[in-house]
């Protein structure tokens, strides 16, 4: 059993936490050197990791939404699946029933282990792991019919999604598709800053850039993706179990749509952007 923390000693370790997100924030997006940056990525994540298994468990360091899991089932049943950042594999578990293969890659080898044993624990075989940061994820081309990211996007440097981007398109087989789920920086931030700073400010945690739509479909149009969808409603634990409802969220819509709606004032209202789907970033690319 945890000891209790009090109100004030958990706002303080609050405010340390912040102060060394924020710290690594600049290190990353200071660091021109593609290859150094590497090596802080690493640093960062396994002490942030650390921290989220020592307070608060794994179980609840990362998981994974029965909503999403609803929406994206039609595109990976029986598909061979890569998840870069699979973290803990979560995901990896929730989809192993409905996939041919899945494997997961993460930039600490030690989180690696844990989701290895935790998948082989739940009699889970058809998965794999491999240590390979986002933008260096090495298989042969053509290796995969879905490449998928599930809150992977806003931890990456700029450069280092578009060339994530770049060689998920590789590994794709033709027609194979790239899933991002991410969070919209119009409605944040949503990492640790939030806490600290106002709805509509940039991201200044572990958050490195949190997109939208229109910078998305910019970046893997200009990648060589095509035919960008999203779909109508969010996913969500709710919609998931209400029939029709659930129905018409998983009726995928042109990514034109949810630009339309990220560039109105309704992003200025919390209830409204997610009700509507913007609040989250949901994109489906497909490979020619």
């Amino acid at each position: 059993m945890r000891d209790e923390v009090s109100p004030d000693d958990a706002q303080r370790a609050l405010e340390r936490q912040y102060e060394m997100e924020k710290s690594w924030h600049k290190r990353l997006m200071t660091e021109d050197n593609p290859a150094s940056r590497l090596s802080v990525y690493y640093h960062a994540y396994a002490e942030v990791s650390a921290i989220a298994r020592e307070r608060l468990g794994i179980q609840t360091a990362r998981g994974f939404g029965l909503g999403n899991r609803s929406l994206l089932a039609p595109t990976l049943r029986g598909r061979e699946v890569l998840e870069i950042g699979c973290g803990y594999g979560f995901a990896m578990e929730a989809f192993a029933a409905m996939v041919k293969r899945i494997v997961g890659t993460d930039v600490v080898p030690e989180i690696l282990e844990i989701a290895r044993e935790r998948l082989a624990s739940r009699g889970i075989v058809n998965f794999d792991v491999a240590c390979q940061p986002a933008q260096q994820i090495d298989f042969p081309e053509a290796s995969f019919d879905v490449v998928f990211a599930d809150n992977v996007w806003e931890h990456l440097h700029p450069d280092d999604a578009a060339e994530c981007a770049r060689r998920a398109l590789r590994i794709l087989r033709p027609g194979g598709h790239l899933i991002i789920i991410t969070v919209n920086g119009r409605c944040g931030p949503f990492d640790i800053s939030r806490y600290f700073k106002p709805r509509g400010s940039l991201a200044d945690g572990l958050h490195l850039f949190e997109w939208g739509y229109t910078e998305l479909r910019k970046q893997l149009t200009s990648c060589g993706f095509r035919s960008l969808r999203s779909f109508l409603l969010p996913g969500s634990r709710v919609l998931a179990k209400c029939g029709l409802v659930a129905v018409a969220s998983r009726i995928p819509v042109d990514i034109k749509y949810k630009v339309a709606l990220e560039s109105s004032i309704l992003t200025k209202s919390r209830m409204l952007s997610k009700a509507l789907g913007i609040q989250s970033v949901v994109i489906v690319a497909e490979k020619a």
